[in-house]
């Protein structure tokens, strides 16, 4: 992470802050992860793997109050759609939508 940030800084690009985003999320500073994630998909709307970035962090954003933030799972929802029209060969994306678009807790 600390490396990440200092690339993003000399070098900005999607790849850079999707990987920071990567790193924020594994070590749980998941308000930093999203902002990392938008960050990439800011400069290039099309980068898929940011947009999976997003749209687990808004998941997990849902299931962490229970389900009542509806606007959170909405926006993940929608992220993963997105990254789905880039590139629809994902089953692991495919099957987070199927299972949070009926409202089920996604379970690992």
């Amino acid at each position: 992470v600390n490396v990440l940030e200092q690339v993003v800084r000399t070098e900005p690009t999607p790849v850079a802050y999707e990987r920071l985003g990567a790193g924020l999320f594994r070590l749980r500073r998941y308000e930093e992860s999203v902002g990392a994630f938008r960050k990439a998909v800011e400069i290039d709307p099309n980068h898929y793997p940011a947009l999976n970035g997003v749209g687990v962090n808004m998941l997990n954003a849902w299931v962490w109050s229970e389900g009542k933030d509806e606007g959170a799972r909405e926006e993940g929802l929608r992220a993963l759609r997105r990254s789905l029209q880039v590139e629809p060969r994902q089953p692991r994306i495919i099957d987070l939508v199927n299972r949070y678009a009926r409202g089920v807790q996604h379970q690992q």
